[in-house]
């Protein structure tokens, strides 16, 4: 019974290990990361999302650093976003009324209405999103 034990716990271990990868990222998701650019200047703060258009996609998410970079989250710490065509969203958060920063908003056709899709593939991508006002 022991025997039977310690090789059902060994099976489960290896179904695991094959369905997350050697990386812990999923069979399903590449790695993405990239830049930001608004007017060719770095945009820091922006939210980023890449939304799967297969209707079983989940959202990937990502905020942008001081120089603008990001790097997208699927879920948890794991890093990616699902493989295939994604919707790429940017938005701003609302600096709120005691904020001294001048509110910019993001045009509808990089957010709400968005025209920017990026293909992520297996391994490592790159996506700079250049944003012109």
């Amino acid at each position: 019974m022991n025997q039977i034990s310690h090789l059902s716990i060994i099976c489960l271990l290896v179904v695991c290990f094959l369905a997350v990868g050697c990386d812990g990222t999923p069979d399903n998701v590449g790695l993405v990361e990239g830049t930001v650019m608004l007017n060719d200047a770095p945009l820091p703060g922006a939210m980023i999302e890449f939304v799967p258009q297969a209707s079983e996609g989940r959202t990937s998410y990502a905020t942008t650093d001081a120089e603008g970079h990001y790097v997208m989250i699927y879920y948890g710490e794991t890093e990616g976003a699902e493989l295939g065509v994604n919707t790429v969203r940017v938005t701003l958060p609302d600096p709120g009324d005691d904020s001294d920063k001048e509110r910019v908003v993001i045009p509808a056709k990089y957010n709400t209405q968005s025209e920017e899709t990026f293909e992520v593939l297996q391994g490592e991508n790159t996506h700079d999103i250049k944003i012109e006002m």
